[in-house]
């Protein structure tokens, strides 16, 4: 199944992210993760909320997604993700989306290889944007703990991301391959 991307950028105005909903809505793919992010993005652009206690219940929303099937984790999910970063100004709510959806490998690691590569991309495009920001808390050891952690060679493990979750998408040796090489090139 053919995905369709689309940019996300900050000059959007809440009409775009209730189209995109509505869209989804009436999608026969529609994916109720990816609703449920473009649902908070709406909130968060269209109303005054409080900056702190929105960072704060997005631990709560990481949870959920780490919990989740993975088969719901998916380029819809990354797409709404994206543009939850691209509209969040405050910066105790960018850490927060940072530390409990981008960078939060449990979520992303059991899912299709292309989803994995797409979030890889996306980490490496913010990486790019502001280096600074990143190196101190995602730095090399951030990475090569992640690669460890849920991309070893261990054949115990497996080649999937070294958890047992529900419906885990099994990689070949070859995508193992490629995604340790993409984290290693962040």
């Amino acid at each position: 199944m053919e995905e369709e991307w689309v940019y996300i950028n900050d000059n959007y105005d809440l009409r775009f992210y209730k189209k995109e909903i509505y869209r989804l809505c009436k999608s026969r793919n529609r994916n109720g993760v990816a609703l449920f992010l473009f649902l908070l993005l709406s909130i968060l652009k269209g109303h005054d909320v409080n900056d702190e206690e929105f960072a704060e219940t997005l631990c709560y929303v990481g949870s959920i997604l780490r919990n989740m099937d993975v088969k719901l984790i998916n380029v819809q999910v990354l797409r709404s993700l994206q543009a939850l970063v691209e509209c969040v100004t405050n910066d105790t709510v960018r850490q927060s989306v940072f530390e409990n959806l981008l960078f939060d490998f449990r979520i992303w690691s059991s899912s299709e290889f292309n989803v994995r590569i797409g979030h890889i991309q996306f980490i490496s495009t913010q990486i790019k944007d502001s280096p600074q920001i990143f190196r101190a808390e995602y730095g090399v050891r951030f990475f090569l703990d992640v690669i460890t952690q849920y991309y070893a060679e261990d054949s115990q493990l497996g080649n999937s991301a070294g958890r047992n979750r529900e419906n885990e998408v099994q990689l070949t040796q070859e995508e193992v391959k490629i995604i340790r090489a993409s984290l290693l090139g962040l």
